[in-house]
């Protein structure tokens, strides 16, 4: 697979049944996966392919994908929100420019005077007037899950 160009591969592999993509994965990789649908078997070896050509994941990728399946594997309804961290209800105080700021976690995003926020960096610009990483506005940085 080296000596292809990735583009091409990728179009050559959707015009190709699960036999074939059997027969491409047994020629470059081994035995095939068994009981792996065509859809399937050709996002695979499309990633495995870029991964020879590219190089694969960092070592930090793999650890927060591992995290993220842990979590979704516990409570399926779970989203991997950056400030999932933070439980519904929390209040986040700033004191800007001597007036207390105060901001509530809801469900969909941030609550500040009533309003809903998607992003924490929002309403770090709603009180400051300058854009800014609301997780620093705030004092903390955003974790994973």
């Amino acid at each position: 697979m080296d000596h292809l160009d990735i583009e091409a591969d990728l179009t050559h592999f959707e015009s190709l049944g699960l036999s074939d993509l059997r027969a491409v994965w047994l020629k470059h990789l081994g035995r095939p996966p068994k009981h792996i649908s065509a859809e399937l078997l050709r996002f695979q070896l499309a990633y495995e392919l870029q991964v020879r050509k590219l190089g694969g994941l960092s070592r930090s990728t793999h650890r927060r994908l591992e995290a993220l399946h842990r979590a979704f594997s516990i409570n399926p309804n779970w989203c991997p929100l950056p400030y999932r961290h933070l439980a519904i209800g929390t209040v986040l105080t700033k004191v800007w420019k001597g007036k207390l700021q105060q901001v509530t976690v809801v469900e969909d995003g941030f609550d500040y005077k009533g309003i809903c926020y998607p992003s924490l960096s929002e309403v770090a610009y709603i009180i400051s007037g300058t854009k800014r990483s609301g997780p620093a506005f705030f004092g903390f940085r955003a974790r994973p899950a």
